[in-house]
């Protein structure tokens, strides 16, 4: 397998730091949409014989489809606010989105030689949280992803940690489903203060006994995560 490996994501991405032997740098850029992180990685992506591309928050994108200019790095609440504004103003918002996101996709990956999408998936990222499709009605919005993906041809693989006890970096105990449940609902919405109803959670984000205050991965998860991109990648190429 080639060894000149870029790895290059949002804040899912810090996994590269437990690949042993690895000799190339990796790109960490904090509350990044795909846009972003593609921008960022010109440099190293110019040099890499494979880069790996673990999917960043899925809203993050409508600064760079609605031509949102600020100066300012705004966070994701921010942008699952504006994405919720325009999902109520415009009925068909979500599938101009879609084609907007699925042919950015596409177009990296014809622009990228070698190119592989990673979906990390720990406590719901990057399709279930913080966003859940199913307030407007949209129900299984992450397997329609990955059933895009898998239609595409595009080389990607899938790594699923939700709802595996010890997986995200912070979880904490629960004294039974009904608090669970309505944990999901509230926590971000109104325990957070963020007043974005689609930010909410299904009780299957989360461990069966506990709950979940930050959905990054947690240690366990970044090793298993890089046993998997590692495994993947001598498999493929």
């Amino acid at each position: 397998m080639k060894s000149n490996i870029y790895y290059i994501g949002d804040s899912w991405n810090e996994f590269p730091k437990h690949i042993e032997n690895r000799v190339d740098d990796y790109l960490l850029y904090h509350g990044a949409g795909i846009e972003k992180v593609w921008q960022s990685s010109k440099g190293g992506r110019k040099n890499a014989d494979i880069t790996v591309l673990t999917i960043p928050g899925f809203v993050r994108s409508i600064q760079f489809m609605k031509d949102i200019n600020t100066s300012l790095h705004m966070n994701t609440h921010f942008w699952c606010k504006t994405f919720y504004e325009h999902m109520q103003e415009d009925e068909n918002f979500l599938d101009e989105y879609l084609a907007y996101y699925c042919n950015l996709l596409k177009g990296y990956y014809e622009e990228q030689k070698n190119l592989v999408y990673f979906i990390f998936n720990t406590g719901g990222w990057p399709y279930r949280h913080p966003y859940n499709m199913a307030y407007h009605g949209v129900e299984d919005f992450e397997q329609t992803m990955l059933d895009w993906f898998e239609e595409s041809g595009m080389r990607y693989t899938y790594l699923n940690l939700q709802g595996q006890k010890g997986m995200c970096r912070k979880e904490e105990d629960a004294p039974n489903e009904d608090f669970i449940v309505r944990f999901g609902r509230e926590y971000y919405d109104k325990t957070l203060g963020w007043n974005v109803p689609p930010c909410y959670h299904d009780k299957d984000i989360y461990p069966s006994d506990g709950v979940i205050t930050d959905h990054h991965p947690s240690p366990e998860a970044e090793i298993i995560a890089a046993k998997h991109i590692e495994a993947y990648l001598a498999k493929t190429f």
